[in-house]
């Protein structure tokens, strides 16, 4: 089997060529031996990328992960220049949009937002209805699909409008009966590109309830709904919860039961200059550092074994430094069981010191 560092010479002849490699963003990541996207492992790609002196198109970070990238050249410096100059004539072939300036350069998008490509649903092939279908039709599609709206279009690029359960209904109030598809719909429809990012549309999903999603050829990929928003803001959010809510009983435990000097102690030792007045200027790693100590451990008072303890909190420092580093995936689902049971676990460690307190 090929290495990773031999496909993307392969790749690279390729992209001289003016043939570039394509491939999914799952099958790009598993040549580095890799299953998911953590930020440790787009560094680590990035870095052989820029040694190969070679781009992802779009940038394998924010593309969706079943979702194809293609392999090209760095733009010249010199030709960025032309380009916004003028003197270039274009920097377009016919199969791949020319990327702007910034990420040719610098191999990276430079507005890191969550991209609303990356959601399933603005990758599945939406159901549409053509213009000249009747309403019974669309009715019965969107009653059958359990489906609020429905995009008109006649071919996957060219999108006429929607029809929905309130634009049937709108017309039907003001007393139009419509017979065609073409007649009672909406004409007016928010489209957003797969790069947008995941705030922007929710702004424009609002007032519509629903926006199509177009892929840099011009091509309706999906369809994405308040509904689908709402689960990936819930998705996205749930990890930041968790963490915080261990964060807050791990602090609880503390609270109180050392001295100034103890808790200065516990400091990272690249950072011994920092003033540390109580268990609020700790980092999460200090906290763990701290209840390392078999004499701090016993200040707790808790009959559980410290190693244990420990180690399930460095486990959830793992999970932490991918989650505030953006990780592009998001955790799996197994580090979010382990948050879920952190967060039981000290909880009823934080009760249980309350009682012994009293």
């Amino acid at each position: 089997m090929a290495t990773s560092d031999e496909k993307l010479t392969l790749a690279g002849e390729k992209a001289d060529n003016k043939e570039p490699m394509t491939a999914t963003v799952r099958e790009f990541v598993r040549w580095f031996g890799y299953e998911r996207r953590g930020w440790r492992v787009v560094r680590d790609i990035r870095l052989s990328l820029r040694s190969h002196n070679l781009l992802t198109q779009p940038d394998f970070e924010y593309a969706w992960f079943d979702g194809n990238i293609s392999f090209v050249r760095p733009i010249p410096q010199e030709d960025i220049a032309k380009e916004h100059s003028g003197d270039l004539p274009c920097l377009q072939s016919d199969t791949i949009p020319a990327p702007t300036s910034e990420t040719m350069v610098r191999g990276a998008i430079e507005d890191p937002s969550f991209r609303i490509g990356k959601l399933n649903a603005a990758n599945n092939a939406p159901v549409r209805i053509a213009p000249t279908a009747t309403v019974e039709e669309a009715i019965t599609v969107m009653l059958r699909e359990n489906f609020s709206q429905l995009p008109v279009m006649t071919t996957d690029r060219d999108v006429k409008g929607a029809i929905t359960w309130q634009s049937i209904a709108k017309r039907s109030g003001l007393g139009y009966s419509c017979k065609t598809v073409q007649e009672c719909m909406d004409q007016h429809i928010e489209i957003v590109a797969d790069d947008d990012s995941l705030f922007r549309v929710i702004e424009r999903a609002k007032e519509n309830d629903f926006v199509l999603v177009r892929t840099n050829d011009r091509r309706i990929s999906g369809i994405v709904t308040v509904a689908d928003l709402s689960v990936a803001l819930d998705e996205l959010g749930r990890p930041f919860l968790l963490l915080s809510e261990i964060e807050n009983h791990i602090r609880g435990l503390i609270d109180g039961k050392f001295s100034r000097e103890e808790l200065m102690a516990a400091r990272n030792p690249g950072d011994s200059d920092r003033e540390v007045n109580d268990v609020s200027d700790l980092t999460f790693g200090e906290y763990v550092r701290l209840l390392q100590n078999p004499d701090n451990w016993q200040k707790l008072r808790l009959n559980i074994d410290r190693k244990t303890f420990v180690d399930t909190m460095e486990r959830v420092k793992e999970i932490r430094n991918d989650v505030m580093h953006f990780d592009p995936d998001g955790i799996g689902g197994d580090d979010l069981d382990v948050l879920r049971k952190s967060v039981r676990f000290v909880q009823e460690l934080r009760e249980l010191s309350n009682s012994i307190e009293k």
